[in-house]
């Protein structure tokens, strides 16, 4: 029913199934790309940082 209801059709398992085989390792790239850009870096520390000093070059893959 839920797909019915996202997709207005039900989706067969073949249908999954060859669309997962259709990902790329280039796909998945883009994707991680994406996700992990550095332009919104974040950091939490939880508990006493004793002094620890960290720069964004630090953060950065």
């Amino acid at each position: 029913a839920r797909q019915e209801m996202y997709f207005g059709r039900h989706i067969s398992l073949d249908e999954v199934a060859r669309r997962v085989d259709a990902v790329t390792a280039e796909d998945v790239a883009a994707v991680a790309r994406e996700l992990f850009s550095t332009d919104q870096i974040a950091l939490t520390i939880l508990g006493p940082s004793n002094g620890l000093t960290i720069r964004r070059s630090d953060l950065e893959c």
